[in-house]
């Protein structure tokens, strides 16, 4: 298992917040991201480096997960 973090940054409407977790894959990072705080992007980190960026938004009525490097 690899040691992830998902940063999320400070808005509006939220301070920052970091949330640590083991996972063996990435997957892991979408559900706690979407338990977590649905609304607000986070970086995902592993072992120290960026992952990548993650975010939702709603298309055609459906909410949809924006993955970038």
């Amino acid at each position: 298992m690899s040691r992830n973090e998902l940063r999320f940054a400070r808005d509006d409407v939220h301070e920052p917040k970091t949330i640590h977790f083991e996972a063996s894959d990435a997957s892991m990072a979408l559900i706690l991201a979407h338990r977590q705080a649905p609304d607000w992007p986070a970086e995902l980190l592993r072992d120290d480096n960026k992952v990548c960026s993650i975010k939702r938004k709603l298309v055609n009525h459906s909410e949809i997960w924006i993955i970038a490097g």
